[in-house]
């Protein structure tokens, strides 16, 4: 009960709206997160980076409910690497299976993983 009420939450446009412009709520996910678009991310990584640290970056979302909505994310996943293999990142990515459709069906989550793999192998990642 409890997930699903925070899954619903994770994609309510009015509990982003006030959870972004609530100080405090800022503030906490700060620290864990690097920025709300993949160029703030990346200024996040290089900046990270030159302070020795790895990073790794994730596409926040969960579960998909439709084959459609894994397209946005494969593709994201894939301008992701892509950025990180132009900007020489010392960073990777964490995938979730869900997000790529596995609740929907495990060749679906499959192609879509062989996508995004296939997107990190030619960057060499």
């Amino acid at each position: 009960m409890l997930r699903r009420f925070l899954l619903y939450l994770s994609t309510a446009r009015w509990a982003r709206a006030l959870m972004s412009r609530f100080f405090l709520a800022r503030r906490v996910a700060r620290r864990f997160v690097a920025g709300e678009s993949l160029d703030e991310a990346l200024r996040v990584t290089r900046t990270l980076n030159a302070d020795g640290l790895l990073v790794t970056l994730d596409y926040l979302g969960e579960s998909v409910e439709k084959a459609e909505d894994t397209r946005e994310v494969v593709e994201t996943y894939t301008r992701m690497i892509q950025a990180i293999h132009a900007q020489d990142l010392d960073s990777g990515v964490s995938l979730k299976l869900t997000h790529l459709g596995l609740d929907i069906a495990e060749d679906l989550c499959v192609a879509n993983l062989r996508h995004i793999l296939q997107a990190a192998k030619s960057a060499g990642r």
